[in-house]
């Protein structure tokens, strides 16, 4: 039935034109619905159906490198030539990890509702231009080392959502997914590079511990670091800062930004508007620091983001504040604790991630363990 309503929409669409534009525009409506639900496509008019696809590949049409592109509207026959009841939000990227929960993320936020969602994976053969040459099919048909030579891997997303006819809003829609595609773009980017400087951060503690760090704490820190780095957490963004001003700010350094930091950082005064009992705190000998931030994750999950710190010592052993290695920190902490077990002391943080929070208990049972061994041997 579903093959029937679409061959029907697809000899409508290509009365008039050669054999060749019916079977590529055939070819691609089989793709792009191939891994939709066939009840959410009976009962649709086989001619909005089609239009959701031509007006899809007319975005496509161009795109240059790393490019990605969104179009927020509502169809209308009289201007689009199909309607489907919804405004629809397309988009045209490389395909990339989280790219269909980050931007139904940057909708759902906002209050809008998500009716559909299509998401087929192509892959595309692009003149030097950026102009779209032919769609070679699904990614899923055609495993890379098959694909033609210069053919690329695109996500092609359709999300129809809540009608909205307020031109301010449509326009604020797009704004929203294409922020939210421009961070996944950068985490995804500089992923590996993250991954790289907690493995060589963990390394460093190991190898030259401070003199004022117990070498026992170090050496389970860098372990966590480890662990966070094999793949158990998602690694948006980094940075690295030093403490100046006497102490009162923190200056990002110079090239050390990668992922969604990447942007341009200015001194931040956060520091100094934290109470002087919380910035001993900061300043401790305690090499990491986990808490969360005040600020949403615009990639992957609606949550707060985690924070990972790294603080940064001396020759002498003297706090010189450190790195940060973020899901995400464009807001400021503003929930640093200490939990305390004990006569022992931890970096706390909001328990909302099950990753970090396994990782931070199997840490301080680790140091419990050696504690309650130590004190029987004495």
């Amino acid at each position: 039935m579903v093959n029937d309503l679409l061959r029907r929409g697809v000899d409508h669409a290509e009365q008039g034109h050669p054999p060749e534009d019916r079977r590529r525009l055939a070819d691609l409506v089989r793709d792009y619905f191939a891994h939709v639900a066939p009840a959410d496509l009976v009962g649709n008019d086989p001619t909005d159906l089609i239009g959701l696809v031509t007006s899809h590949r007319k975005l496509a049409a161009h795109r240059d490198p790393d490019e990605t592109k969104v179009a927020v509207y509502t169809p209308t026959v009289n201007e689009h030539g199909w309607s489907c009841g919804h405004t629809v939000v397309q988009i045209v990227a490389d395909d990339m990890p989280f790219l269909v929960d980050s931007a139904s993320l940057s909708i759902t936020r906002a209050g809008h509702d998500l009716h559909l969602l299509i998401h087929p994976q192509l892959v595309v053969l692009r003149d030097d231009g950026g102009r779209l040459q032919r769609v070679v099919g699904l990614l899923s048909d055609h495993p890379r080392g098959t694909w033609p030579e210069g053919a690329i891997a695109e996500a092609w997303i359709t999300i129809e959502i809540n009608r909205e006819s307020d031109p301010a809003e449509l326009v604020a829609i797009e704004q929203r997914a294409a922020h939210a595609l421009s961070d996944v773009r950068a985490a995804v980017r500089d992923w590996p590079r993250m991954k790289e400087v907690a493995v060589a951060l963990a390394q460093e503690l190991r190898d030259a511990p401070p003199s004022t760090v117990d070498a026992a704490e170090a050496a389970e820190d860098a372990d966590f670091l480890d662990w966070l780095a094999d793949d158990h957490f998602t690694f948006l963004g980094y940075r690295e800062y030093d403490l100046v001003d006497d102490d009162q700010a923190l200056r990002p350094v110079p090239g050390s930004s990668l992922g969604i930091m990447r942007e341009a950082a200015t001194d931040s005064t956060s520091f100094r508007k934290l109470a002087p009992a919380v910035r001993e705190k900061a300043v401790e000998p305690h090499p990491l620091v986990l808490t969360k931030a005040n600020t949403r994750s615009t990639v992957h999950r609606n949550t707060y983001l985690d924070y990972v710190g790294v603080k940064r010592f001396d020759a002498d052993g003297k706090l010189a504040i450190g790195n940060v290695i973020d899901r995400q920190v464009h807001g400021h902490v503003v929930d640093f604790i200490q939990w305390y077990v004990g006569s022992y002391t931890w970096p706390s943080f909001n328990i909302a991630d099950s990753a970090i929070t396994v990782g931070a208990v199997l840490l301080v049972i680790s140091q419990l363990t050696a504690a309650n061994s130590k004190e029987k041997t004495q």
